[in-house]
């Protein structure tokens, strides 16, 4: 993780003392579209569910990764709560996990 290319969007950092990270302080369309033209084409987003609603009213996400824990907490934030609209997503791979876990990927149906 340290060596890998790293960058942290944020309205408030000037700098980053992690290695290999820069900020991305812009427009979050434009940034991305950076990221992509400047990348492999895979970018992974390890954020909060407010980044990753903002991701996603930008129609900014085509896979969904998401780890199911067999824990219930009973109250928290939705992760789905304010979608504008219906889309379907298509199952990729589901992997059980022997501490009950279960790792979903879905690709967003184009």
């Amino acid at each position: 993780m340290n060596a890998a290319r790293k960058v942290v969007f944020s309205r408030t950092l000037t700098t980053a003392e992690w290695a290999n990270t820069t900020i991305a302080a812009g427009d979050t369309t434009e940034e991305i579209d950076k990221l992509r033209r400047g990348g492999n084409g895979h970018i992974v987003v390890w954020g909060g569910v407010s980044f990753w609603r903002s991701l996603r009213r930008l129609d900014l996400i085509d896979e969904f990764r998401l780890d199911l824990y067999p824990y219930v907490a009973g109250e928290g934030t939705r992760l789905f709560d304010d979608v504008p609209k219906s889309y379907r997503l298509d199952l990729v791979s589901s992997t059980a996990f022997s501490n009950g876990t279960v790792g979903l990927r879905y690709r967003r149906h184009r």
